[in-house]
């Protein structure tokens, strides 16, 4: 009588188990495949309202309102995205939720108008990245800072796409240090002449004009806080306060 191979009992329940799982393998697909074909023609899941807050500049454009009547799970939250910040530059940050069954809610945060420059015998807005937010022959706006003697790097302005130059940024970082300070925002700055970065001209309330150079510019905003807080000039007499040298000059009328 002839034994039994050892080996052919052995791998005989080995192979019936990856015949098993193989097959829950293959019916476990089926099921989800055919889930997901019920769950992307079921009506319950077609986008029936979009949430953007109001005043976004996303609300009712034609890449949000297109998605009423799509089914929920065919929306590619992470295109739809991305193509949304291409076309708005205006919007810094978007973010898009799907909150089943049928809703999509859009988060944005929008990009806001920090400056004005002139380049190129032409206004642009900018925000406080430098990103041009609108490109056109306008005139100025006296609410904005006017940012003067930029030369940025790009031969071609575009909306979306920040300027270059460092008379640009130095210009900008002097407005957000203005703005933030309790002491300097109580004095409004109108313009900014940065042509020459060895003489930046600062002009504020009354017509003064803050001389600053590119070196050191935080230290020696903090001791322009001083002239005013400790000094307390009149500035109705004053026509430029120099901040260039160790000890602050204020050339009188």
């Amino acid at each position: 009588m002839k034994r039994k191979s050892k080996r052919s009992t052995h791998s005989a329940p080995y192979l019936k188990y990856l015949i098993l799982g193989l097959l829950i393998a293959v019916i476990t697909t089926v099921i989800a495949q055919a889930t997901m074909d019920h769950l992307k023609t079921a009506r319950i899941f077609i986008v029936k309202n979009i949430v953007v807050d109001p005043a976004s500049p996303l609300n009712n454009v034609p890449e949000l309102l297109q998605l009423k009547g799509k089914n929920i799970f065919q929306v590619d939250v992470q295109t739809l995205q991305e193509r949304l910040i291409r076309r708005y530059p205006e919007v810094v940050y978007v973010k898009v939720v799907k909150r089943f069954p049928d809703q999509i809610i859009i988060l944005t945060k929008k990009r806001n108008l920090f400056a004005q420059v002139i380049l190129r015998s032409r206004t642009v807005m900018v925000d406080k990245d430098g990103v041009v937010l609108t490109d056109s022959h306008m005139e100025a706006d006296n609410k904005l800072p006017l940012i003067r003697g930029v030369t940025s790097g790009n031969s071609a302005t575009k909306i979306g796409y920040p300027l270059t130059g460092e008379n640009l940024f130095i210009s900008l970082n002097i407005i957000k240090a203005f703005q933030e300070s309790p002491v300097l925002a109580v004095y409004p700055l109108s313009k900014i002449d940065a042509g020459n970065l060895s003489k930046i001209n600062v002009h504020i309330l009354n017509n003064v004009v803050v001389i600053l150079d590119d070196e050191a510019i935080k230290e020696k905003l903090k001791m322009l806080e001083i002239v005013f807080t400790q000094g307390k000039p009149d500035l109705s007499k004053i026509k430029y306060i120099d901040l260039r040298f160790k000890e602050p000059i204020l050339g009188k009328r």
